[in-house]
C-alpha cells in the first residue's frame, strides 16, 4: 500500500517520493485509488500556506498564495489538462481534431482564457467565505473532486491511441473495488476534516456526494464529444469539480 501511495505521488504530484519505483499499468490503475488522499495532502499544503500568509497578509493575497501552493504541489497537473481540454473540445470538429489539438503543446487561445476564467472564479468563491472556513473548504475541495476521475475512468473508455498520447501516463480502468475504497476513503476524511474545523452547516458534511451528482453529466458530455476519456479529460474534470464543491461550500454559507 505505501508503495502504490509512492505512485500517486510521484505521479500526480510535485512531492518528493523517494527514487523512481518500478511498476507497470497495473500498479498506477491501483495506486489512482489513492486520489482522494493525494487530494488530503495537496489540500493541506494549500491550507497551510493560507493560514501562515493570513498572519501577515491581507485575505485576499492569502487566497492567492493558497493557490499558488496547490499549483506547485501538483506541478499544474491537473490545470494543465484542464488548459488542453478548453483548446481541444473548444477548437475541434471532430474526434480526430479534437484529440490532435489537445496533443499540442501550444496554449490556444480557449486555453488561455479558460484557465483565467477557472482562476478569477476560484479566487472569488474562496474570497467570498470567511478566513476560518477556508482550510475546511480547501482540503475538502480537493479530496471530493478527485473523486471525479476515478468515477469517469469508471464509467468510460479510454480512447487516446498511444501515439497520439503524451508522455506521461494515464490509468486505463479501475475496479469497482477500487473506485468504493476512493469514496469511502473521500467521505472519511472530509467527515475528520468537519469534526475538526467545525464549518458550521451540517450538510457540508455530503460534500464528497457532489461528484456523485456531477460524474453522469461530465460523461455523457465526454462521450459525446469523445467517445471516452482522455488524460486531459480527467484533469478538467478535477479542476470543475474543485470548482462545484467551493460553489456549494459558499452557497451553504451564505444561507
Amino acid at each position: 500500500m505505501i508503495r502504490l501511495l509512492r505512485i500517486a505521488l510521484m505521479f500526480y504530484t510535485r512531492i518528493p517520493a523517494g527514487k523512481n519505483l518500478p511498476g507497470d499499468e497495473q500498479d498506477l490503475n491501483r495506486a489512482t485509488g489513492f486520489l482522494p488522499g493525494i487530494g488530503l495532502i495537496v489540500g493541506g499544503l494549500s491550507a497551510g500556506a493560507f493560514v501562515v500568509s493570513s498572519l501577515l497578509l491581507p485575505h485576499g493575497p492569502s487566497v492567492v498564495i493558497a493557490l499558488i501552493a496547490g499549483v506547485l504541489a501538483t506541478g499544474a497537473f491537473h490545470e494543465d489538462g484542464f488548459a488542453d481540454t478548453c483548446d481541444g473540445l473548444g477548437g475541434g470538429w471532430s474526434v480526430s481534431d479534437r484529440l490532435r489539438i489537445m496533443k499540442d503543446s501550444r496554449v490556444g487561445s480557449y486555453a488561455l482564457t479558460g484557465l483565467i476564467l477557472l482562476f478569477l472564479l476560484k479566487y472569488a468563491l474562496l474570497s467570498s467565505l470567511a478566513p476560518m472556513l477556508l482550510p475546511f473548504s480547501l482540503m475538502s475541495s480537493h479530496i471530493a473532486a478527485r473523486l471525479l476521475p476515478l468515477m469517469l475512468i469508471r464509467q468510460l473508455p479510454y480512447v487516446r491511441v498511444d501515439e497520439l498520447s503524451k508522455a506521461k501516463p494515464v490509468s486505463k480502468g479501475i475496479s469497482p473495488l477500487i473506485l468504493m475504497a476512493g469514496c469511502f476513503s473521500a467521505a472519511v476524511m472530509v467527515a475528520g476534516l468537519y469534526l475538526v474545523f467545525r464549518p458550521g452547516n451540517p450538510w457540508l458534511i455530503l460534500i464528497p456526494a457532489l461528484p456523485l451528482a456531477v460524474s453522469p453529466i461530465i460523461a455523457a458530455y465526454y462521450r459525446r464529444m469523445l467517445g471516452g476519456y482522455t488524460g486531459d479529460l480527467l484533469g478538467a474534470a478535477e479542476q470543475l469539480g474543485e470548482v462545484a464543491i467551493l460553489a456549494a461550500i459558499a452557497a451553504m454559507a451564505a444561507l
